[in-house]
C-alpha cells in the first residue's frame, strides 16, 4: 500500500506513452483507458480507508530519506483529492464518446494521452512533498492543459490556449522566483524540513520570506483564476472541447488551490503575521471574485461562457473559506472544491449535449429543450441549484460551512454577503432553467435529433446523484472525510 502514490503517477504516464499505439483502434483505446482509470480509482479508494485507519503514507523515491531524497506523502486530504480527481476524470472520459465529434476520432489517442499526462501531473502536485517537484508537476499540468484546449484545432481554441500559456508562464515565473528565495534561506526543498528552518529564520529574514510567499501565492492564484487574475479562464473554458471544459473547470483550477493549502499549512505555517495579512487579502479578493464573476456571468448569452464566468465566481468562495482562517472556513473551502468539481463537470457535459442537439450556444436557443432531453435538462438544473446553494444539495453544505466560518470569525456582514451572492448566482442560472422547460420551440431544425448516448447520460446522472446524495445524507462526508482532515 505504501507504493500507491508512485504507482498512480507512473501508471498514468505509462498510459500516456501507450495510447498512441492504439490510435487506429478507438474502441480498444476507449475500453483500455476506462479500465485503467477504474482500477486506479479502486486503488485510491482502498488507500483512503488505509490512511484513515493506519495514518499517512510516506514513500521515499529510491529509498533516499528526506531532506536529500524526494518524498511522496499521502494523507486524508491528498487521497481525498486524488479520489475526487480520478473519479471525475473517469466520468468525463466515459462521456468522451459522445463528444468525440468535436475533436475527431483520429485525434482521440492523442487526447487520451494529454488527459493522462494532465491527471498524472495533478496527482504529482497532490502527493509531492518537495518544492522543486511541485514546480515540475505544475509545468507539466500547464502544458497538458494547453494541449486539451488547442486540440480542437479551431482559431478560438488556439487563441485561448495561447493566452492561457502566456499567463500561466507568468504565473510559473512568479512561483519559481518565490521558490528560489525560499531555497536561498532554507537550503532545503522538503516541506517539513523547510518549515522548521523558516520557523527559526522568520525574525532574521521576514521580508524575504513574506516576499516569496506573495510571489508563490500570486502565481497559484493566477493559475486558479482568482479575480482579477481570471482573464484567461473564460476563453479557455468556452473555446475548449466539452470534455476539456469539464476537466479544466472541474479539476485543473482546483489542484492549484490544493497547492496553496499545502504550502500555507506545511511550509509557511499559519502562525506568521504576514501569512495572516495574506489571508485577509485572499478574503477580500474572494469577495470581489464571487460578486464580479456572478455579474459578468449574467451578461453572457453564450452558455459555455456563462458557465466559465460562473467558475470565477465559485472559485471566489474557495478563497473566501481560506481567508476566514478557521476550521469551518477550511472545511467550507474543501466542500466548495468538491461541490464545484462535481457540479461544474455535470453542467459542462449537459450543456455540451444541449449545444450539440440545438446547434447553438445561445441561451435563447434552449427553449423547451426538456421535451427532447428531459433528463439532461433536469440534471443541469440540479447541478446549477447546487452551485446556488439550495437545500438538499451538496452546495448547501458548503455554503453553510462558509456561513458558520463567517459567524465564528466575527464577520456578520460576510454572512449577509454569502446569502446575497447565492441569490446573485440564482439570477444567472434561473433564466437558463426556465427556458429549458418553457417556450414554443418545435425543434424542427436542420440538425436532426440524435438520441443521447448512454455514456454521456450515465456520467451526467452520476454527477447529479452524488450531489443530491451528499446533500441529503451528509453524515458520511462530514464524519469520515472532514474529520481530522486539516
Amino acid at each position: 500500500m505504501n507504493h500507491i502514490p508512485i504507482v498512480l503517477i507512473i501508471s498514468l504516464f505509462s498510459h500516456a506513452f501507450l495510447t498512441p499505439l492504439l490510435k487506429k483502434k478507438f474502441r480498444s483505446l476507449y475500453i483500455f483507458s476506462l479500465a485503467l482509470y477504474s482500477l486506479l480509482l479502486f486503488l485510491t479508494g482502498k488507500t483512503f480507508f488505509y490512511v484513515e485507519s493506519m495514518g499517512p503514507i510516506r514513500y521515499w523515491i529510491g529509498g533516499w530519506i528526506p531532506p536529500i531524497g524526494i518524498e511522496l506523502y499521502a494523507d486524508k486530504l491528498s487521497v481525498f483529492m486524488a479520489t475526487l480527481f480520478l473519479s471525475c476524470a473517469l466520468l468525463i472520459l466515459v462521456s468522451f464518446e459522445s463528444f468525440k465529434y468535436e475533436i475527431g476520432e483520429e485525434k482521440a489517442a492523442y487526447y487520451f494521452m494529454l488527459v493522462s499526462i494532465l491527471i498524472g501531473a495533478m496527482l504529482g502536485i497532490i502527493f509531492t512533498r518537495d518544492l522543486f517537484n511541485l514546480y515540475v508537476f505544475v509545468e507539466i499540468t500547464t502544458i497538458a492543459a494547453c494541449g486539451i484546449i488547442s486540440i480542437k484545432n479551431e482559431k478560438k481554441a488556439v487563441e485561448a490556449a495561447l493566452k492561457y500559456f502566456i499567463l500561466s508562464s507568468i504565473a510559473s515565473t512568479s512561483i519559481l522566483l518565490g521558490l528560489i528565495l525560499i531555497y536561498n534561506i532554507g537550503g532545503y526543498l522538503h516541506y517539513d524540513t523547510l518549515k522548521s528552518v523558516l520557523l527559526e529564520s522568520k525574525d532574521v529574514f521576514p521580508k524575504i520570506i513574506s516576499g516569496s510567499l506573495v510571489l508563490i501565492i500570486s502565481g497559484f492564484s493566477l493559475k486558479s483564476a482568482l479575480f482579477p487574475l481570471h482573464i484567461w479562464l473564460p476563453d479557455a473554458h468556452s473555446a475548449a472541447p466539452t470534455t476539456s471544459s469539464a476537466l479544466l473547470s472541474g479539476l485543473v483550477i482546483k489542484v492549484y488551490v490544493f497547492a496553496i493549502i499545502r504550502l500555507l499549512n506545511d511550509v509557511f505555517g499559519l502562525m506568521y503575521t504576514y501569512t495572516s495579512i495574506l489571508l485577509e487579502v485572499l478574503l477580500a479578493l474572494g469577495n470581489v471574485g464571487v460578486f464580479s464573476g456572478a455579474v459578468l456571468a449574467g451578461f453572457q448569452n453564450d452558455i459555455k461562457r456563462r458557465l466559465a464566468y460562473s467558475s470565477v465566481s465559485q472559485m471566489g468562495y474557495v478563497f473566501l473559506g481560506l481567508g476566514f482562517n478557521n476550521q469551518y472556513g477550511f472545511e467550507g473551502a474543501l466542500l466548495q472544491v468538491l461541490n464545484h468539481a462535481l457540479a461544474k463537470s455535470g453542467l459542462f457535459l449537459a450543456a455540451g449535449w444541449m449545444v450539440k442537439f440545438t446547434g447553438t450556444r445561445d441561451i435563447k436557443g434552449l427553449e423547451k429543450i426538456s421535451d427532447k432531453l428531459p433528463l439532461t435538462a433536469l440534471c443541469f438544473s440540479v447541478c446549477a441549484m447546487s452551485l446556488v446553494g439550495m437545500p438538499f444539495t451538496l452546495g448547501f453544505l458548503s455554503k453553510w460551512h462558509l456561513a458558520m466560518a463567517a459567524i465564528e470569525s466575527g464577520r456578520p456582514l460576510q454572512l449577509i454577503f454569502i446569502i446575497l451572492s447565492a441569490l446573485l448566482t440564482l439570477s444567472y442560472y434561473f433564466p437558463i432553467i426556465v427556458k429549458a422547460f418553457t417556450g414554443d420551440k418545435s425543434f424542427e431544425r436542420k440538425l436532426e435529433f440524435e438520441k443521447i448516448k448512454g455514456g454521456s447520460l450515465i456520467s451526467i446522472l452520476i454527477f447529479t446523484f452524488v450531489i443530491m446524495f451528499l446533500g441529503i445524507y451528509p453524515k458520511f462526508l462530514l464524519k469520515y472525510l472532514l474529520q481530522n482532515m486539516f
